[in-house]
């Protein structure tokens, strides 16, 4: 046996050849994957965008080996900024107060 990856066609969707990447690696791991929500999720390559079409054949599989684009998500946990929060804030006041003031029409 050799100890070259296995490398799987290139389908259209794929930024490279499947199978070039960090070995045990898969493009469900990829901070490049997106999902396109169509009638179904689809699962496209972000470096690929020029490609993308709303056709099955620019789809990657979630399981398909990592190329050698390949990079690791990176932290998903969203946080605001202060700017954000204040105009979070400044709506949550303003719908507060419609609220009271709709409570105090009706009784």
């Amino acid at each position: 046996m050799s100890n070259q990856p296995t490398l799987i066609p290139l389908p259209s969707g794929h930024a490279m050849p499947p199978g070039t990447g960090p070995d045990g690696e898969t493009c469900q791991s990829c901070d490049h994957r997106i999902g396109i929500q169509f009638s179904k999720v689809a699962h496209k390559c972000n470096l690929a965008r020029a490609k993308l079409t709303q056709g099955r054949r620019s789809d990657i599989r979630l399981k398909d080996p990592a190329c050698k684009k390949w990079q690791p998500v990176v932290n998903t946990e969203y946080e605001p900024t202060s700017a954000q929060i204040a105009h979070l804030e400044k709506k949550l006041r303003e719908t507060a107060r419609k609220v009271i003031a709709a409570r105090a029409v009706a009784s």
